[in-house]
């Protein structure tokens, strides 16, 4: 209970006013003990260097790039290749860092040394800075400029490797076009062959033919029966003649019309100058000569009653060389009528077939058309990447630029002298007012009229003040000056350890 009672702010307050002293000795210890870790503690210098993203020269309604990719993404992919063990090891024996103990520390140690050490900070969209850590300031500014040279090789090589991929691939796969697409024309070109009359821009013109072929064989047709009705009269005027004057020369008669149909028909195979046409012609010449001396002399005959009968021989030989003649007209009628039909059906069967046809080729086409749509459009973009690897290989694209080189520190980056005081402080400040009340807490006194009403709620009658002898008073002032003396010298040896770190 009187612990609690004790424990107020008016106790507090009065305790720190009388025991001021132990915090102003901790705060001289924290500050001293904070000097003292600064120094023992290994400095660390840190060096930047600051990259410009440029961007491409020629404006981009000229030459697209072909890198899409967004500057923190490839700037992430590039830190990546530069902290490899291989681009490390490079810097490392390239730049000789730790000469003493590439012989007694693994490579693989120094490296993961190194690549601790190496920090990137991506500022906006336009710039980045590379940051290297090492106890020794020269180091620190070496490996930092040797890394952002890393990444600036690295930029370079990775945009034109990415650029020749791409102009790679677009050529494989131009030329694959390239070769579908001729495949494609020769199916064309072989279809249009093999339907060269039965295409869809025929089908007009194969429909006028068959009309007209079918409008021939009609005709024909016609013909053949008039013929044929011909023929039939001719045989019956034939067949009305009287049968007892049969013609002396009636062989000669039946002879001559044979002649003539078998003159028509070497007609239809052969020329008038073929020596069979020759021949038969001279043969039925003379025939001919032979029927018309008889008509001219009939004493010839033999018989003075014959000139009826070779009257009526005569006309059954006319009606008989027209019967022949119609004979021969109907066969040729007939071939002719056999060829049309043929004509007809073929064109009949071009005009039928050119729907599907007209199908076949529509899909050939179609597909013909989109392989070169697609060739074209390869073929534009593979000028634009040659275009863009031709940027690259000059220069001309994107590229990263070192604004400031970094330099060796004339700092050291770590320790943070400012925080370790500060914490130094705080925490030699915060002891000392803990100790002061701890002080009274443990050892509780009254020394107030105040103390000893908020304790109790007793009101003080009489106070009695201390009797201190001249010894003690000497005493206590001794003590006095002999912590004043104290002070003042932990506070010049404060001042001296920092002014001694501040120059250090």
């Amino acid at each position: 209970m009187m612990m609690e009672e004790l424990f107020n702010v008016t106790a507090l307050l009065n305790s720190l006013k009388r025991l001021w002293w132990i915090p102003a000795l901790t705060l001289l210890a924290g500050v001293f003990f904070s000097i003292n870790l600064c120094n023992k503690l290994p400095k660390v210098y840190q060096a930047s260097t600051l990259i410009l993203v440029e961007p491409q020269k020629i404006p981009l309604n000229y030459v697209k790039p072909i890198v899409s990719t967004t500057i923190d993404n490839r700037i992430k992919t590039i830190q990546q290749q530069v902290t490899s063990r291989s681009r490390i090891e490079t810097i490392i024996n390239e730049r000789n860092l730790f000469p003493g103990l590439r012989d007694r520390v693994p490579m693989e140690d120094l490296v993961a040394q190194v690549t601790r050490g190496i920090r990137l900070e991506v500022r906006g969209t336009s710039t980045f800075k590379i940051y290297y850590e090492d106890r020794d300031p020269n180091i620190a500014a070496l490996v930092a400029n040797a890394v952002a040279e890393l990444f600036i090789t690295e930029n370079v090589n990775a945009r034109t490797k990415e650029a020749r991929s791409t102009t790679l691939f677009l050529e494989q796969q131009l030329e694959a076009t390239k070769t579908e697409l001729e495949r494609q024309e020769g199916l064309i070109t072989n279809f249009n062959r093999l339907h060269m009359s039965e295409l869809p821009q025929q089908r007009d013109l194969n429909f006028q033919m068959l009309e007209g072929y079918r409008a021939r064989l009609s005709t024909t047709m016609d013909a053949i029966s008039k013929e044929e009705d011909r023929k039939i009269l001719l045989q019956t005027q034939v067949a009305e003649l009287p049968t007892t004057g049969m013609a002396i020369g009636q062989t000669a008669v039946t002879d001559l019309e044979t002649k003539r149909q078998r003159l028509v028909e070497l007609r239809s195979q052969f020329t008038d100058q073929h020596p069979e046409v020759v021949l038969l012609k001279r043969q039925i010449s003379e025939l001919e000569k032979e029927f018309a001396a008889q008509d001219s002399d009939p004493a010839k005959t033999g018989d003075p009653n014959a000139q009826p009968s070779t009257t009526i021989s005569l006309r059954e030989q006319q009606l008989r060389s027209q019967i022949g003649d119609v004979l021969v007209r109907i066969k040729d009628l007939n071939r002719e009528a056999e060829r049309v039909r043929s004509l007809v059906a073929d064109y009949e069967g071009r005009v039928a077939n050119a729907p599907q046809n007209e199908q076949e080729l529509l899909t050939l086409r179609r597909d013909y058309d989109i392989l070169q749509q697609s060739y074209l459009a390869l073929l534009r973009n593979k000028t634009e990447a040659e275009m863009a690897e031709s940027l690259e290989q000059e220069r001309q694209g994107e590229q990263f630029i070192v604004l400031d080189k970094a330099v060796p520190a004339a700092r050291p980056y770590k320790p943070n002298l400012n925080q370790i005081m500060a914490f130094g402080t705080a925490m030699g400040l915060l002891s000392g007012i803990v100790l002061a009340l701890l002080f009274d807490i443990v050892m509780p006194k009254f020394r107030t009229e105040d103390e000893l009403l908020s304790a109790y709620g007793i009101p003080v009658l009489v106070s009695i003040p201390a009797i201190v002898s001249s010894d003690s008073q000497s005493k206590v002032k001794s003590r006095r000056r002999l912590l004043v003396r104290t002070g003042i010298l932990a506070a010049l040896l404060v001042a001296a350890a920092i002014y001694g770190l501040m120059r250090g």
